[in-house]
């Protein structure tokens, strides 16, 4: 919950010790390297994000976009700098249209459905900036980038024969590895409590901007 985040934030705080979060996609290399595509100055700064997310039919009470926003919520901020507002709409069963600003002058939109079969979930991730770059990532995997139609970029790993790894390409492992350097070189992990405290407070702000039918600033509910 938000609560718990900023207790162990405070904590945090007080100690001085790093606390680590689980949040994979700053870890997957499809991401981090359309992170550092538009951190390049030629490129320019994010100016329109969009994600699709679904998942199959959700039967765990209510709490859809907790399970299954967080970490694209998480993504967002990672690759466009904290969110600012949210405002969002309901539509069928677990079905949601939310509208985000950013702390710059970026803004995007999260869909998300549970309208998909058991075992067809799809994440697909669009960024534009504004030099012209456009990025596009498909399941945290695939990703291609094009300025201008001119190709830029990519990341396509290899499947074919065996050798590409789920684990490196979702995340995972990157994750793990950023653990042991925070443990044994005292570095500080790209994924924080900081982090997580913000994207509990987008999600309360979601939830607020449901209630009222209001775009809710992230910054009050914090």
């Amino acid at each position: 919950s938000l609560a718990q985040c900023q207790q162990v934030l405070k904590a945090q705080n007080r100690t001085g010790k790093v606390c680590m979060t689980a949040f994979k996609k700053r870890f997957a290399p499809a991401y981090v390297k359309t992170k550092g595509l538009h951190e390049e100055k030629t490129y320019g700064a994010p100016a329109l994000l969009n994600i699709l997310r679904t998942s199959g039919p959700y039967q765990s009470g209510n709490h859809y976009i907790l399970d299954s926003a967080i970490h694209v919520l998480d993504l967002a901020a990672f690759l466009c700098g904290s969110i600012g507002s949210v405002c969002a709409t309901k539509g069928p069963e677990a079905t949601y249209s939310i509208a985000l600003t950013f702390a710059g002058s970026a803004v995007g939109t999260l869909s998300l459905t549970d309208r998909m079969s058991y075992r067809r979930g799809w994440e697909q991730v669009t960024l534009i900036t504004t030099e012209g770059l456009c990025v596009q990532v498909d399941n945290s995997v695939e990703m291609l980038a094009f300025q201008h139609d001119r190709p830029v970029s990519a990341h396509k790993p290899e499947f074919v024969a065996g050798t590409s790894h789920s684990s490196v390409e979702m995340g995972f492992a990157g994750e793990l590895q950023a653990f042991v350097d925070a443990i044994s070189r005292n570095t500080v992990p790209q994924s924080t409590i900081a982090q997580a405290t913000h994207t509990m407070a987008v999600i309360e702000a979601l939830n607020r901007a449901l209630q009222t039918g209001e775009p809710t600033e992230v910054k009050g509910i914090l």
